[in-house]
């Protein structure tokens, strides 16, 4: 049983630990259309510069990806 607290209790560690290590950047994607009015955009990948690190915006064009925290170009 002490195994299994311990183990538990690193996994929760490295978790609180990864946490702060990273930080987000949150957005929204429209396009102007003929009409002249903002309409969202679904589907859109957002990479990261030179990296791996993506996500996709939602149906209503939201979008959250999380970067390293020693990132210094946005």
């Amino acid at each position: 049983m002490k195994f299994l607290d311990n183990l538990i209790s690193f996994f929760l560690l490295l978790t609180f630990i990864n946490s702060f290590s990273q930080k987000s950047i949150d957005g929204n994607v429209t396009y102007l259309d003929v009409s002249g009015e903002y309409l969202p955009l679904s589907g859109v990948t957002i990479i990261w510069e030179n990296t791996s690190l993506g996500t996709l915006t939602d149906t209503n064009g939201n979008y959250k990806i999380l970067i390293p925290e020693d990132s210094k170009k946005l």
